[in-house]
Protein backbone atom coordinates (compact mmCIF):
# COMPACT_ATOMS: atom_id res chain seq x y z
CA UNK A 1 0.00 0.00 0.00
CA UNK A 2 3.11 2.37 0.43
CA UNK A 3 4.58 3.82 -2.60
CA UNK A 4 7.54 4.90 -2.49
CA UNK A 5 8.68 7.73 -4.90
CA UNK A 6 12.84 7.62 -3.99
CA UNK A 7 14.27 5.94 -0.86
CA UNK A 8 14.45 9.29 0.96
CA UNK A 9 10.85 10.01 0.16
CA UNK A 10 8.41 7.55 0.80
CA UNK A 11 4.75 8.08 0.08
CA UNK A 12 1.46 7.57 1.92
CA UNK A 13 -2.29 7.88 1.74
CA UNK A 14 -5.23 10.38 3.61
CA UNK A 15 -9.09 10.87 4.18
CA UNK A 16 -12.15 13.40 3.70
CA UNK A 17 -15.35 14.34 5.61
CA UNK A 18 -18.76 14.53 3.33
CA UNK A 19 -19.84 17.32 2.21
CA UNK A 20 -23.07 19.16 4.33
CA UNK A 21 -25.36 22.28 3.19
CA UNK A 22 -22.93 25.02 3.96
CA UNK A 23 -20.14 24.00 1.88
CA UNK A 24 -23.02 23.34 -0.85
CA UNK A 25 -23.89 27.13 -0.65
CA UNK A 26 -20.34 27.91 -0.84
CA UNK A 27 -19.56 25.63 -3.86
CA UNK A 28 -22.25 27.70 -5.93
CA UNK A 29 -20.80 30.60 -4.35
CA UNK A 30 -17.69 29.50 -5.81
CA UNK A 31 -18.43 28.32 -9.29
CA UNK A 32 -20.13 32.32 -9.57
CA UNK A 33 -16.78 32.97 -8.80
CA UNK A 34 -15.14 30.85 -11.44
CA UNK A 35 -17.29 32.27 -13.91
CA UNK A 36 -16.66 35.50 -13.80
CA UNK A 37 -13.03 34.73 -14.19
CA UNK A 38 -9.58 34.54 -12.12
CA UNK A 39 -8.37 38.02 -10.74
CA UNK A 40 -5.11 37.92 -11.37
CA UNK A 41 -2.79 40.53 -10.62
CA UNK A 42 0.78 42.27 -10.30
CA UNK A 43 0.71 44.65 -7.78
CA UNK A 44 4.59 44.91 -7.98
CA UNK A 45 6.79 47.45 -6.21
CA UNK A 46 9.74 48.87 -8.04
CA UNK A 47 12.37 46.40 -7.14
CA UNK A 48 15.69 47.42 -5.08
CA UNK A 49 17.61 44.93 -7.22
CA UNK A 50 21.46 43.46 -6.00
CA UNK A 51 23.84 43.71 -8.79
CA UNK A 52 24.03 40.36 -10.11
CA UNK A 53 26.91 38.70 -11.58
CA UNK A 54 28.08 39.92 -15.23
CA UNK A 55 26.94 36.13 -16.61
CA UNK A 56 23.24 36.74 -15.33
CA UNK A 57 20.46 39.01 -15.89
CA UNK A 58 16.95 39.12 -13.66
CA UNK A 59 13.46 39.58 -15.59
CA UNK A 60 12.59 42.91 -13.98
CA UNK A 61 8.61 43.36 -15.09
CA UNK A 62 7.69 46.96 -14.82
CA UNK A 63 6.89 48.23 -11.94
CA UNK A 64 3.02 49.05 -11.06
CA UNK A 65 1.13 50.24 -7.75
CA UNK A 66 3.64 51.15 -4.70
CA UNK A 67 3.92 48.54 -2.33
CA UNK A 68 1.18 48.54 0.35
CA UNK A 69 2.30 49.37 4.22
CA UNK A 70 3.39 46.78 6.26
CA UNK A 71 0.47 44.35 6.91
CA UNK A 72 0.58 43.52 11.06
CA UNK A 73 -0.83 41.00 13.06
CA UNK A 74 -0.05 37.57 13.44
CA UNK A 75 -1.54 34.29 11.22
CA UNK A 76 -5.07 33.16 11.97
CA UNK A 77 -5.98 29.88 9.86
CA UNK A 78 -9.01 30.09 11.18
CA UNK A 79 -9.99 32.70 9.34
CA UNK A 80 -10.07 30.21 6.34
CA UNK A 81 -12.81 28.06 5.42
CA UNK A 82 -13.27 24.66 6.94
CA UNK A 83 -11.53 21.89 4.99
CA UNK A 84 -14.28 19.28 3.12
CA UNK A 85 -12.82 18.13 0.09
CA UNK A 86 -13.88 20.95 -2.10
CA UNK A 87 -13.29 20.08 -5.45
CA UNK A 88 -10.51 22.03 -7.52
CA UNK A 89 -12.00 24.16 -9.77
CA UNK A 90 -11.93 23.04 -13.55
CA UNK A 91 -10.37 26.36 -14.80
CA UNK A 92 -6.92 26.77 -14.05
CA UNK A 93 -5.29 30.64 -12.73
CA UNK A 94 -3.55 32.01 -15.72
CA UNK A 95 -0.88 34.13 -13.94
CA UNK A 96 2.90 34.68 -15.34
CA UNK A 97 6.27 34.64 -13.29
CA UNK A 98 6.41 37.10 -10.64
CA UNK A 99 2.28 37.60 -10.39
CA UNK A 100 -0.15 36.89 -8.39
CA UNK A 101 -4.32 35.39 -8.08
CA UNK A 102 -6.95 34.77 -5.85
CA UNK A 103 -7.78 31.43 -4.84
CA UNK A 104 -11.57 31.24 -5.80
CA UNK A 105 -12.46 28.91 -2.49
CA UNK A 106 -10.42 30.73 0.53
CA UNK A 107 -9.78 34.14 -1.01
CA UNK A 108 -5.89 34.30 -0.04
CA UNK A 109 -3.20 35.60 -2.35
CA UNK A 110 -1.22 33.13 -4.26
CA UNK A 111 2.17 34.30 -5.99
CA UNK A 112 4.38 32.53 -8.95
CA UNK A 113 7.93 32.65 -7.76
CA UNK A 114 9.32 31.16 -10.94
CA UNK A 115 8.28 30.37 -14.56
CA UNK A 116 10.21 29.91 -17.69
CA UNK A 117 10.74 33.59 -17.79
CA UNK A 118 11.22 34.59 -14.46
CA UNK A 119 13.47 35.67 -12.33
CA UNK A 120 15.79 35.01 -15.68
CA UNK A 121 15.44 34.36 -19.61
CA UNK A 122 15.68 30.83 -20.73
CA UNK A 123 14.55 29.48 -17.40
CA UNK A 124 13.90 25.93 -18.14
CA UNK A 125 16.11 23.88 -15.75
CA UNK A 126 14.76 22.64 -12.22
CA UNK A 127 12.92 25.32 -10.56
CA UNK A 128 12.06 23.79 -7.64
CA UNK A 129 11.92 24.43 -3.18
CA UNK A 130 12.40 21.09 -1.56
CA UNK A 131 10.66 19.34 1.29
CA UNK A 132 8.02 20.81 4.08
CA UNK A 133 9.21 20.18 7.09
CA UNK A 134 12.36 22.31 7.32
CA UNK A 135 13.01 25.63 7.45
CA UNK A 136 13.68 27.40 4.40
CA UNK A 137 11.63 30.73 5.20
CA UNK A 138 12.81 33.35 7.29
CA UNK A 139 11.42 35.14 10.13
CA UNK A 140 9.69 39.00 9.66
CA UNK A 141 12.15 41.61 8.76
CA UNK A 142 12.05 45.51 7.79
CA UNK A 143 8.57 46.45 6.61
CA UNK A 144 7.39 43.42 6.34
CA UNK A 145 9.93 41.21 4.31
CA UNK A 146 10.76 37.59 4.65
CA UNK A 147 13.45 36.14 2.57
CA UNK A 148 12.79 32.76 0.52
CA UNK A 149 15.41 29.84 -0.68
CA UNK A 150 14.80 27.84 -3.38
CA UNK A 151 16.20 26.33 -7.11
CA UNK A 152 15.69 28.58 -10.13
CA UNK A 153 17.77 30.12 -13.00
CA UNK A 154 20.05 26.95 -12.63
CA UNK A 155 21.16 27.37 -9.00
CA UNK A 156 20.48 27.91 -5.59
CA UNK A 157 18.99 31.99 -4.79
CA UNK A 158 17.77 34.01 -2.29
CA UNK A 159 14.72 36.32 -2.96
CA UNK A 160 12.93 39.01 -0.49
CA UNK A 161 9.38 38.62 -0.25
CA UNK A 162 6.84 41.45 0.97
CA UNK A 163 2.88 40.58 1.05
CA UNK A 164 1.04 42.33 -1.72
CA UNK A 165 3.87 43.45 -3.26
CA UNK A 166 5.93 40.66 -4.39
CA UNK A 167 9.43 39.79 -5.08
CA UNK A 168 12.67 41.74 -4.85
CA UNK A 169 16.51 41.54 -4.81
CA UNK A 170 17.16 38.02 -6.18
CA UNK A 171 20.37 37.02 -5.62
CA UNK A 172 23.05 33.78 -5.64
CA UNK A 173 24.87 32.81 -2.80
CA UNK A 174 28.23 34.25 -1.64
CA UNK A 175 32.13 32.41 -2.78
CA UNK A 176 31.69 29.36 0.19
CA UNK A 177 28.55 29.61 0.90
CA UNK A 178 26.34 27.69 -1.41
CA UNK A 179 24.65 24.45 -0.15
CA UNK A 180 25.97 21.60 -0.98
CA UNK A 181 22.00 20.33 -1.78
CA UNK A 182 18.38 21.24 -1.70
CA UNK A 183 18.36 20.13 2.07
CA UNK A 184 21.78 21.80 3.35
CA UNK A 185 20.12 25.74 4.39
CA UNK A 186 18.15 26.62 6.97
CA UNK A 187 16.80 30.31 8.17
CA UNK A 188 17.50 31.04 11.80
CA UNK A 189 14.38 30.13 13.68
CA UNK A 190 15.16 32.85 16.29
CA UNK A 191 12.80 35.96 15.55
CA UNK A 192 15.36 38.74 16.71
CA UNK A 193 18.10 37.04 13.99
CA UNK A 194 15.56 37.11 10.83
CA UNK A 195 17.82 37.65 8.40
CA UNK A 196 20.46 34.96 9.68
CA UNK A 197 20.60 31.70 7.85
CA UNK A 198 22.86 28.25 8.02
CA UNK A 199 24.60 26.61 5.24
CA UNK A 200 26.50 23.06 4.57
CA UNK A 201 28.96 24.34 2.09
CA UNK A 202 31.19 21.45 0.87
CA UNK A 203 30.91 19.49 4.78
CA UNK A 204 31.46 22.48 6.44
CA UNK A 205 28.24 24.54 8.21
CA UNK A 206 28.48 28.36 8.10
CA UNK A 207 26.37 31.12 9.81
CA UNK A 208 25.79 33.51 6.86
CA UNK A 209 23.60 36.85 6.91
CA UNK A 210 21.02 37.17 4.30
CA UNK A 211 21.09 40.90 4.07
CA UNK A 212 24.82 41.39 3.35
CA UNK A 213 25.03 38.11 1.29
CA UNK A 214 28.06 37.29 3.45
CA UNK A 215 29.15 34.23 5.58
CA UNK A 216 29.02 35.87 9.19
CA UNK A 217 30.78 33.33 11.28
CA UNK A 218 30.58 34.06 15.26
CA UNK A 219 31.11 31.57 18.16
CA UNK A 220 31.90 27.96 17.34
CA UNK A 221 31.16 28.82 13.57
CA UNK A 222 31.75 26.88 11.11
CA UNK A 223 31.14 23.52 11.99
CA UNK A 224 34.19 22.22 10.43
CA UNK A 225 34.83 18.07 9.89
CA UNK A 226 31.11 17.78 10.86
CA UNK A 227 30.57 15.04 8.50
CA UNK A 228 27.15 15.82 7.28
CA UNK A 229 25.09 16.88 4.11
CA UNK A 230 21.26 17.02 4.26
CA UNK A 231 17.95 17.21 6.25
CA UNK A 232 19.75 20.15 8.10
CA UNK A 233 17.59 21.62 10.67
CA UNK A 234 17.52 23.77 14.06
CA UNK A 235 15.57 24.27 17.20
CA UNK A 236 13.73 27.30 18.04
CA UNK A 237 17.19 28.98 19.54
CA UNK A 238 19.47 27.57 17.29
CA UNK A 239 21.31 26.50 19.43
CA UNK A 240 20.94 22.05 18.35
CA UNK A 241 21.70 21.43 14.86
CA UNK A 242 21.12 17.89 13.13
CA UNK A 243 21.39 16.63 9.80
CA UNK A 244 21.83 13.14 7.84
CA UNK A 245 25.61 12.12 7.52
CA UNK A 246 27.09 12.55 4.17
CA UNK A 247 26.94 8.70 3.75
CA UNK A 248 23.34 8.90 4.19
CA UNK A 249 23.86 5.94 7.11
CA UNK A 250 23.17 8.09 10.57
CA UNK A 251 22.30 11.55 12.24
CA UNK A 252 24.45 13.68 13.09
CA UNK A 253 23.62 16.39 15.59
CA UNK A 254 25.80 19.53 16.72
CA UNK A 255 25.04 22.14 19.98
CA UNK A 256 26.74 25.59 18.25
CA UNK A 257 26.58 26.83 21.90
CA UNK A 258 28.43 24.11 23.99
CA UNK A 259 30.76 22.84 20.42
CA UNK A 260 29.28 19.27 21.27
CA UNK A 261 28.87 17.02 18.70
CA UNK A 262 27.18 13.55 18.83
CA UNK A 263 25.92 10.83 16.37
CA UNK A 264 23.41 8.20 16.36
CA UNK A 265 21.85 5.57 14.12
CA UNK A 266 19.46 2.41 13.66
CA UNK A 267 19.20 -0.56 11.31
CA UNK A 268 17.83 0.74 8.12
CA UNK A 269 18.67 4.47 9.01
CA UNK A 270 16.72 7.03 6.66
CA UNK A 271 16.57 10.84 8.30
CA UNK A 272 16.40 12.20 10.95
CA UNK A 273 13.64 14.58 11.98
CA UNK A 274 14.13 17.60 15.22
CA UNK A 275 11.74 18.23 17.24
CA UNK A 276 11.19 22.39 17.02
CA UNK A 277 12.05 22.54 20.66
CA UNK A 278 15.05 21.04 20.10
CA UNK A 279 15.26 17.90 22.75
CA UNK A 280 13.98 15.00 20.45
CA UNK A 281 15.49 13.68 17.11
CA UNK A 282 13.23 11.00 15.08
CA UNK A 283 15.14 8.41 13.69
CA UNK A 284 13.26 7.42 10.62
CA UNK A 285 13.40 4.08 8.67
CA UNK A 286 9.95 4.95 6.51
CA UNK A 287 8.96 1.33 6.72
CA UNK A 288 8.85 0.92 11.12
CA UNK A 289 10.91 0.00 13.45
CA UNK A 290 11.42 3.76 14.08
CA UNK A 291 13.36 5.20 17.17
CA UNK A 292 13.67 8.79 19.48
CA UNK A 293 16.98 10.12 20.38
CA UNK A 294 16.86 12.00 23.45
CA UNK A 295 19.31 14.92 23.16
CA UNK A 296 19.49 16.11 26.72
CA UNK A 297 19.95 12.26 28.01
CA UNK A 298 21.48 10.82 24.93
CA UNK A 299 19.65 7.95 25.23
CA UNK A 300 17.70 6.30 22.57
CA UNK A 301 14.15 4.19 22.65
CA UNK A 302 11.90 2.43 20.34
CA UNK A 303 9.46 4.53 18.47
CA UNK A 304 6.79 3.01 17.16
CA UNK A 305 3.06 4.78 16.56
CA UNK A 306 0.31 3.04 16.08
CA UNK A 307 0.39 3.64 12.63
CA UNK A 308 3.85 1.10 12.13
CA UNK A 309 5.75 3.65 11.22
CA UNK A 310 6.50 7.95 10.26
CA UNK A 311 7.07 9.37 7.31
CA UNK A 312 6.17 12.58 5.39
CA UNK A 313 5.51 13.75 9.30
CA UNK A 314 5.48 17.24 11.03
CA UNK A 315 7.74 17.82 13.97
CA UNK A 316 5.93 20.79 15.97
CA UNK A 317 7.17 21.74 19.54
CA UNK A 318 7.41 18.57 21.19
CA UNK A 319 5.85 15.88 19.32
CA UNK A 320 5.41 14.36 15.63
CA UNK A 321 2.76 13.56 13.75
CA UNK A 322 1.92 10.46 12.00
CA UNK A 323 -0.82 8.88 9.42
CA UNK A 324 -1.93 4.91 9.61
CA UNK A 325 -2.00 4.24 5.98
CA UNK A 326 -1.65 0.38 6.46
CA UNK A 327 -3.40 -1.27 9.55
CA UNK A 328 -6.32 1.73 10.19
CA UNK A 329 -9.11 -0.85 9.29
CA UNK A 330 -10.42 0.78 6.25
CA UNK A 331 -9.70 4.39 7.73
CA UNK A 332 -6.72 6.50 7.38
CA UNK A 333 -6.75 7.94 11.42
CA UNK A 334 -4.10 10.86 12.41
CA UNK A 335 -2.06 10.58 15.23
CA UNK A 336 -0.06 13.03 17.67
CA UNK A 337 3.22 11.41 18.91
CA UNK A 338 4.99 11.82 22.15
CA UNK A 339 8.22 11.13 21.95
CA UNK A 340 9.16 11.85 25.97
CA UNK A 341 6.57 8.70 26.42
CA UNK A 342 6.77 7.19 23.30
CA UNK A 343 3.00 7.12 23.12
CA UNK A 344 0.31 8.20 20.20
CA UNK A 345 -3.17 10.01 20.83
CA UNK A 346 -5.49 9.65 18.16
CA UNK A 347 -6.42 13.24 17.14
CA UNK A 348 -8.76 12.52 13.76
CA UNK A 349 -10.64 9.52 13.20
CA UNK A 350 -12.47 9.47 10.14
CA UNK A 351 -14.19 5.85 10.33
CA UNK A 352 -17.42 7.42 8.87
CA UNK A 353 -15.94 8.32 5.58
CA UNK A 354 -13.79 5.61 5.01
CA UNK A 355 -9.98 5.53 3.36
CA UNK A 356 -8.45 8.61 2.22
CA UNK A 357 -6.40 7.99 -1.05
CA UNK A 358 -4.89 10.74 -1.40
CA UNK A 359 -0.53 11.20 -0.48
CA UNK A 360 0.47 13.88 1.42
CA UNK A 361 2.88 16.00 3.68
CA UNK A 362 3.08 17.34 7.00
CA UNK A 363 5.13 20.61 8.12
CA UNK A 364 5.76 21.46 11.11
CA UNK A 365 7.48 24.85 11.11
CA UNK A 366 5.58 27.46 12.26
CA UNK A 367 7.82 27.50 15.64
CA UNK A 368 5.59 30.42 17.79
CA UNK A 369 2.68 29.80 18.42
CA UNK A 370 0.19 31.35 21.06
CA UNK A 371 -1.23 28.26 21.98
CA UNK A 372 -1.24 25.09 24.12
CA UNK A 373 0.99 22.73 22.43
CA UNK A 374 -2.01 20.21 21.61
CA UNK A 375 -3.34 23.13 20.13
CA UNK A 376 -0.25 24.27 17.65
CA UNK A 377 -1.31 23.86 13.91
CA UNK A 378 0.53 21.96 11.22
CA UNK A 379 0.35 22.46 7.61
CA UNK A 380 -0.99 19.36 5.62
CA UNK A 381 -0.28 19.49 1.18
CA UNK A 382 -2.11 16.32 -0.53
CA UNK A 383 -1.28 14.88 -4.06
CA UNK A 384 -2.13 11.84 -6.06
CA UNK A 385 -4.21 10.20 -8.94
CA UNK A 386 -7.08 9.03 -6.36
CA UNK A 387 -8.62 11.82 -4.20
CA UNK A 388 -11.18 9.19 -3.02
CA UNK A 389 -12.10 10.51 0.64
CA UNK A 390 -9.56 13.63 1.29
CA UNK A 391 -10.34 16.11 2.96
CA UNK A 392 -8.04 18.11 1.13
CA UNK A 393 -8.18 16.99 -2.73
CA UNK A 394 -4.93 18.14 -4.32
CA UNK A 395 -4.96 21.37 -1.71
CA UNK A 396 -3.03 22.40 1.47
CA UNK A 397 -4.49 23.20 4.90
CA UNK A 398 -4.03 23.17 8.68
CA UNK A 399 -5.22 21.12 10.76
CA UNK A 400 -4.00 21.07 14.98
CA UNK A 401 -2.36 18.65 16.97
CA UNK A 402 -5.25 17.72 18.72
CA UNK A 403 -7.62 17.05 15.41
CA UNK A 404 -10.40 19.75 16.72
CA UNK A 405 -10.21 21.95 13.67
CA UNK A 406 -8.79 21.38 9.90
CA UNK A 407 -8.80 24.50 7.28
CA UNK A 408 -8.08 25.28 3.60
CA UNK A 409 -5.79 26.92 2.30
CA UNK A 410 -5.57 26.93 -1.47
CA UNK A 411 -5.46 24.35 -4.01
CA UNK A 412 -1.97 23.17 -5.97
CA UNK A 413 -3.30 22.25 -9.27
CA UNK A 414 -0.62 19.47 -9.47
CA UNK A 415 -2.28 16.49 -11.22
CA UNK A 416 1.44 15.01 -12.36
CA UNK A 417 2.90 12.76 -9.23
CA UNK A 418 6.45 13.70 -10.28
CA UNK A 419 8.60 14.59 -6.41
CA UNK A 420 9.61 18.15 -8.05
CA UNK A 421 6.19 19.12 -9.40
CA UNK A 422 4.26 17.48 -5.90
CA UNK A 423 3.55 20.59 -3.59
CA UNK A 424 5.48 19.51 -0.67
CA UNK A 425 4.09 22.52 1.23
CA UNK A 426 5.93 24.55 3.52
CA UNK A 427 4.88 26.82 6.08
CA UNK A 428 7.16 29.71 7.41
CA UNK A 429 8.25 30.11 11.16
CA UNK A 430 5.74 32.44 11.72
CA UNK A 431 3.17 30.92 9.75
CA UNK A 432 2.32 33.60 7.54
CA UNK A 433 3.81 32.52 4.35
CA UNK A 434 3.52 28.87 2.48
CA UNK A 435 5.79 27.67 -0.12
CA UNK A 436 5.13 25.17 -2.47
CA UNK A 437 5.60 23.55 -5.63
CA UNK A 438 2.83 22.77 -8.36
CA UNK A 439 3.37 21.67 -12.74
CA UNK A 440 -0.26 23.99 -12.60
CA UNK A 441 -1.99 20.74 -14.79
CA UNK A 442 0.93 20.43 -16.98
CA UNK A 443 0.85 24.16 -17.78
CA UNK A 444 4.73 24.32 -17.14
CA UNK A 445 7.26 21.57 -16.16
CA UNK A 446 6.98 22.66 -12.08
CA UNK A 447 7.38 26.14 -10.49
CA UNK A 448 7.22 27.49 -6.94
CA UNK A 449 4.50 28.94 -5.78
CA UNK A 450 3.95 31.51 -2.41
CA UNK A 451 0.86 31.55 -0.27
CA UNK A 452 0.08 34.69 2.02
CA UNK A 453 -1.87 32.71 5.09
CA UNK A 454 -4.51 35.13 6.64
CA UNK A 455 -3.62 37.20 9.38
CA UNK A 456 -5.82 39.29 11.76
Amino acid sequence: MLNKMSTLRPEARVFRPKLDARVAVRILFTMAALLAGFRVTSERSARVSATPPADFTFTTPAPSAAAPPFTTGKADPTLLPPATGQVPPTKTPKVAGGESYLDPVSRVRVWRATSENYPCAGNTGSRHHDYGDTNQISHEWGDGYQTLFFRTCDEYHLVDFKRGAGFTNWRKFAPGAHPDSDLSFVFSNNPDTPRIAYSIHDGVLIRYNTATNQIENTGNFPKKSWGARGWLQNDITDTWFVANSASQTKCKAWNSRTNDSREKTIPEFDECHLENRGRYVELNTGKGGDSVWDLKTDLVKPFNPPTGHTFHMASPSGYFTSVDVDSGGGRTPYYRMDPATGTGTLIYDNAKYGYDYSVFHHSGNWVHQECPDEKQWFLISTYGENMAGAFLNRAIGFMRLDGSDIRFLAHSYNEIVDYWKIPRAMIAPNGKLVVFDSEFRGASSGDVYVVEAPVR
